[in-house]
């Protein structure tokens, strides 16, 4: 899943992956899709860790 927020850290957008699809795959078009659907000119990446 990427999700796509505003500077007040409200959604705004997002997109689901099927299970079996690696990262390395998957993010630079997640990016460029989410940057043109939402007129964006800047993209800030966080990584949320997993817990166990």
């Amino acid at each position: 899943m990427s999700l796509a927020i505003d500077r007040a850290g409200l959604p705004v957008g997002y997109d689901l992956f099927s299970g079996n699809t690696h990262d390395s795959t998957m993010l630079i078009p997640a990016l460029k899709n989410m940057k043109n659907r939402y007129a964006l000119e800047r993209v800030i990446l966080t990584k949320r860790q997993s817990s166990k």
